[in-house]
C-alpha cells in the first residue's frame, strides 16, 4: 500500500447510526494494521465489547464521546486519546448534538470482537489509559516539529505506539525505515510531503500513507501553513528504526 486518498476510501456502515471510512486493513494492502475513521450520529453507540487479540486506540477528531472502559465512564473530546488495552471491555456513545468522528486503531490486520454485557456497576472517572490534550505537553522532536506522545507502554499498551506530529512550515523528519513493521501516517490537517523510497507523495487532510517494512520514508512541510499528522506503529515504543540520508 502506498497512499489511500480520502476520495478513494471505502465507506461502510458499521452499525445503525455509525459509518466508517476504511483507512488501512487487508483490503488496502496493510498486513499489520486496521485503521478506520468512524462517524457516529448523535445518540448512536457502539455497544460494550472487547478485543481478545489487540489493543484498540481511539483518537477523537470531532464531537464528544462518552466512553465506558473497564466499567469507568468519562467523556473525551477533540485530540483526546483513549486506549482500551487488549481484553478490556469498552463502548463508545455520541454524547453530543453533532456528529462524533474518531480514528480507531488496531495493531493487527484482523481484529477479534466479543460482545459483552455492560458491567452492573459503572463508576464515573477517567482511566490511566486515556491521554487528554488539555493535560499534554508536546516535546520538540526536532527543530520545527513538535510531538505529542499519546499511546505506548507508559499507559499500558501492549502492542501500539501512537503520536501526533505538528510541523511548522519548513519542518521535516529524518528519512528512515522500520526493519520489521509498517507505519501508518495519517494527515490530520494541512499538507505534508512524504518520501516513499526514491519518490515523493503529497498527503492532504484525510489521506493515509502506510510504508511497508524496510521502505524508506520521511515527512516535510513544504507549505506555508502548519501541518499535523498521526504516526501509528503496531509495535511498542520506541519503534525500531534505521535513519538514512
Amino acid at each position: 500500500m502506498a497512499v489511500n486518498r480520502r476520495a478513494d476510501q471505502e465507506v461502510v456502515e458499521l452499525m445503525p447510526g455509525v459509518t466508517g471510512r476504511i483507512l488501512a486493513n487487508r483490503s488496502t494492502g496493510s498486513k499489520m494494521l486496521t485503521i478506520t475513521e468512524a462517524t457516529m450520529a448523535p445518540g448512536a453507540a457502539i455497544p460494550y465489547h472487547r478485543h481478545a487479540n489487540a489493543d484498540e486506540t481511539i483518537f477523537v477528531l470531532e464531537g464528544t464521546a462518552e466512553m465506558v472502559v473497564d466499567g469507568h465512564r468519562f467523556t473525551a473530546g477533540p485530540d483526546d486519546t483513549v486506549l482500551a488495552p487488549r481484553g478490556l471491555g469498552h463502548s463508545v456513545r455520541n454524547a453530543g448534538d453533532a456528529p462524533l468522528k474518531f480514528i480507531a486503531i488496531f495493531p493487527v490486520p484482523d481484529r477479534e470482537i466479543e460482545p459483552l454485557a455492560l458491567p452492573s456497576e459503572v463508576v464515573d472517572g477517567r482511566i490511566p489509559s486515556a491521554t487528554f490534550r488539555a493535560d499534554s505537553t508536546p516535546i520538540e522532536f526536532r527543530a520545527g516539529v513538535l510531538r505529542y506522545e499519546m499511546v505506548g507502554d507508559f499507559i499500558g499498551a501492549e502492542s501500539t505506539y501512537f503520536s501526533e506530529l505538528v510541523f511548522s512550515p519548513g519542518g521535516w523528519t529524518q528519512t528512515h525505515y522500520h526493519p520489521a513493521h509498517e507505519e501508518g501516517i495519517y494527515c490530520l490537517s494541512g499538507e505534508i510531503t512524504a518520501a516513499f523510497g526514491q519518490d515523493e507523495v503529497v498527503l492532504r487532510a484525510g489521506d493515509i500513507f502506510v510504508p511497508p517494512p524496510g521502505v524508506r520514508h520521511g515527512n516535510r512541510n513544504r507549505s506555508s501553513a502548519e501541518a499535523r499528522v498521526l504516526a501509528i506503529h503496531p509495535v511498542l515504543n520506541p519503534p525500531p528504526r534505521v535513519d538514512v540520508d
